[in-house]
């Protein structure tokens, strides 16, 4: 059993989240969901199954992950939400970024032409399509050196390019739903937290993005405006109770004489904390 499977087969509690999650994912109701909790209190379990129900429902979805090694800024992740849910669907985005962005930067690509080069040799499909099969590919320029003799200032061109992809990811997005799921959002940069509820969610208090769910996870509440909270379904997860931790007992297949007993001794010593509470199931475990 994978990591993944594991988590959703012992995934407990947070039966009001998914049942709230899946009412939006329906109805639209609330564009942007913002989960916010300490470390080890479920947020990455919550998203697994968040994950794990677009699967089933065949959604597109999209994730974009920050890390104390990686911090992906404004273009990285309009790169990785476009490079995810398709290309072909953000031209416009990208002819945009390819203009911005010197011309004059050149890599040496040395092919050997002494020979013929063999692609997708011995392929063979059946009632199926493929994407792309080529020697090589360049989706675009990738590269972030300024193009000086446009006299377009840093912010302008993040705006413009903003703007572009919001409108090619509203065209993708009119007849195929998608769920963009943010994760760590407290590791953000102040700059990049700026764009993101400055620029980025203004599709989503203007209503353009209708298809479009965003989901953020992070530690901390957000401090957002009037204007976003509208539009904004906030969740704080708390601990886990007396009947959850009875619950995973049971999905744990851990033996026991008095379950409720074993529940409430480890709800003490715990206090609910969700990575406490597997610890200690496991320490019970070991000592049987």
């Amino acid at each position: 059993m994978t990591q993944l499977d594991r988590r959703l087969s012992e995934f407990v509690d947070r039966s009001t989240e998914m049942r709230r999650f899946s009412e939006i994912l329906e109805k639209r109701s609330k564009p942007v969901i913002f989960v916010h909790g300490a470390s080890g209190v479920g947020k990455s379990s919550l998203l697994a199954r968040m994950i794990h129900e677009c699967s089933l429902r065949g959604i597109a979805k999209t994730e974009i992950v920050w890390t104390e090694t990686r911090n992906p800024d404004h273009l990285n992740i309009m790169r990785t939400v476009r490079d995810s849910l398709g290309a072909q669907h953000f031209s416009g985005f990208t002819a945009l970024v390819n203009g911005y962005y010197d011309e004059r930067v050149k890599f040496d690509l040395t092919v050997n032409t002494s020979g013929t080069i063999n692609v997708a040799s011995g392929a063979s499909f059946v009632n199926a399509t493929t994407g792309d099969i080529a020697g090589v590919m360049v989706r675009d320029c990738m590269f972030v050196v300024p193009r000086r003799d446009l006299g377009v200032s840093e912010n302008e061109r993040m705006l413009r390019l903003t703007q572009q992809f919001l409108e090619d990811l509203a065209g993708f997005t009119e007849g195929s739903p998608t769920v963009m799921f943010f994760d760590a959002v407290e590791k953000m940069t102040e700059e990049t937290k700026k764009w993101m509820w400055g620029e980025f969610m203004n599709v989503f208090r203007d209503g353009r993005a209708s298809n479009v769910v965003c989901v953020f996870l992070g530690q901390t509440a957000p401090e957002l405006d009037r204007e976003t909270r509208r539009v904004v379904e906030e969740t704080a997860l708390g601990p886990l109770q007396l009947d959850d931790i009875e619950e995973y007992l049971r999905k744990r297949n851990v033996a026991c004489q008095a379950p409720r007993e074993l529940a409430r001794m480890i709800l003490v010593q715990t206090k609910g904390h969700p990575y406490e509470v597997a610890y200690n199931v496991d320490l019970f475990e070991e000592m049987r």
